[in-house]
């Protein structure tokens, strides 16, 4: 019997599971009609160009959420701003009754540094979504 060949990435996408369980949180006391985070009028302008324009989202825990758009539509923008990458021009971001707007990038989880896993990092070329799609 042939061994297979030992590598740190898959060769091959693995397969479909038959079925996808609905995600459990491990927090079994939020309110699931109250949002976890919220945003009010964030913005970023960088000079004259705007980035990101007044966006408002509310977050809501148990749900599946999704940000999708056009390349250029501002996503990552977003999300840098989210993550304290990026300070925003304008706007509120509130993570479970905290504001973080201001708070360093490092301390907006609450209990230990934040991470980022960005999708173009070589290391994660053979993944899909369900491998690494989900949001700590």
């Amino acid at each position: 019997m042939k061994r297979p060949r030992w590598t740190l990435v898959r060769d091959t996408i693995p397969a479909r599971p038959a079925v996808i369980e609905p995600y459990k949180s491990a927090r079994i006391d939020a309110d699931p009609d109250k949002p976890i985070l919220s945003v009010r009028g964030l913005s970023k302008q960088f000079g004259s160009l705007v980035t990101a324009d007044k966006i408002d989202l509310d977050v809501f825990p148990y749900r599946l959420h999704s940000f999708i758009g056009p390349n250029g539509a501002g996503k990552t923008t977003f999300f840098n701003m989210l993550t304290g990458v990026l300070q925003p021009t304008a706007g509120r971001i509130v993570f479970d009754g905290q504001d973080v707007t201001r708070m360093a990038m490092f301390t907006r989880s609450g209990k230990e540094p934040a991470s980022r896993v960005l999708a173009n990092d070589p290391s994660f070329l053979n993944c899909n979504v369900i491998t690494y799609g989900a949001v700590t």
